[in-house]
């Protein structure tokens, strides 16, 4: 797994997570994050982490909603997918409808 995801799984190289880089600015290619709140890769479907007050895969997702919200006319997009699994894009449906739409305003920028 360590070659598969290098540096993202290294705690020392943290500061390449998409949520540091946005909240630093970073601007110049706009980005968007889909999180299916059944995602069993963030333990949607497990108990409540302690950590977590209402879904895990919320819980993930917060550091990369918060750096969005965080910056001041930020092109990126976070969408949150209510009983939604791993990779919503796979199956032809309304979460490809909604990366369709990002790109299409990302083009208009």
């Amino acid at each position: 797994m360590m070659k598969k995801v290098g540096a993202l799984m290294d705690p020392a190289q943290a500061g390449l997570l998409a949520e540091y880089q946005i909240a630093a600015g970073f601007d110049d290619v706009p980005l968007i994050f889909l999180f299916g709140m059944a995602d069993v890769f963030c333990a949607g479907q497990l108990p409540l982490v302690p950590e977590a007050s209402e879904n895990n895969c919320l819980y993930v997702a917060s550091g990369v909603l918060e750096a969005i919200q965080g910056q001041s006319d930020s092109p990126h997009q976070i969408k949150i997918l209510p009983g939604v699994g791993h990779v919503p894009t796979n199956k032809a449906g309304f979460a490809n409808d909604l990366v369709d739409d990002f790109i299409a305003v990302s083009r208009s920028r």
